[in-house]
C-alpha cells in the first residue's frame, strides 16, 4: 500500500483517502471500501446528513443501497460491542434525540430519489 493512502487511513481521513486511492489507479474494490468507510464516518460518527447525502451523491451510490450498507454496518458494530456510535444522542437539526437507525430512518426518508 502507497505510504500516503496508509497515512490517510491511519488517520481516519477517508474523504482524503479515497481521493488519494483514485488518483493512485487503486482497484474499484479498494475504492468502494473507503467510500462506505468515509460515509460510516460522516454518518455514524458524526451524524452529519447533509454531508451523507453529499458523499453518497458523490460516490455514485443509491439511498438504498447506501442504507442497507450502515444498516447492516450497524448490526456488526452492534455484535462487536461497539455501541458507542450507535448510542442515542441529539440531533441539532430536529431537536430531539434518537439512537442511529432512528436517525439514519429519519434522514434517509427525507431523501429525494
Amino acid at each position: 500500500m502507497d505510504k500516503d493512502l496508509k497515512l490517510e487511513i491511519d488517520r481516519k481521513n477517508f474523504i482524503r483517502a479515497v481521493q488519494v486511492a483514485k488518483s493512485l489507479g487503486y482497484d474499484e474494490k479498494m475504492i468502494k471500501e473507503l467510500q462506505f468507510q468515509a460515509l460510516w464516518q460522516m454518518a455514524a460518527l458524526y451524524r452529519n446528513a447533509s454531508g451523507m447525502r453529499i458523499l453518497a451523491q458523490q460516490y455514485g451510490f443509491q439511498k438504498e443501497e447506501l442504507k442497507d450498507y450502515l444498516e447492516d454496518r450497524a448490526s456488526k458494530e452492534k455484535e462487536n460491542g461497539n455501541i458507542k456510535a450507535l448510542s442515542t444522542c441529539f440531533d441539532i437539526t430536529t431537536g430531539k434525540y434518537f439512537n442511529f437507525n432512528e436517525w439514519l430512518d429519519f434522514h434517509t426518508n427525507k431523501w429525494k430519489e
